[in-house]
């Protein structure tokens, strides 16, 4: 896997993240699937959840069963240093 490939998808999605793009037009923060991600971003899936998993470890996301992934809305995010992937 390519190192400059997931941290291209981190950066967009949080950039996204922090748009409020997530919580537009009554999304509810809700992700679009993995595999539409990873097709839109160019990568593939191994790439896509390894990326998922450092915004998870930040805070920023959460998994919720069914593989849907949610953005956690700013006020209940933990409070952690945030890590280089």
């Amino acid at each position: 896997m390519s190192e400059s490939k997931y941290r291209d998808v981190v950066a967009k999605l949080s950039e996204r993240i922090d748009s409020g793009f997530y919580f537009e037009a009554g999304r509810s923060g809700r992700m679009e699937p993995v595999d539409q991600m990873a097709a839109e971003f160019g990568v593939g899936r191994t790439t896509m959840r390894f990326a998922l998993a450092i915004l998870e470890d930040r805070g920023v996301i959460r998994p919720h069963q069914g593989a849907a992934w949610f953005v956690v809305p700013p006020p209940l995010r933990k409070s952690s240093p945030d890590r280089q992937g």
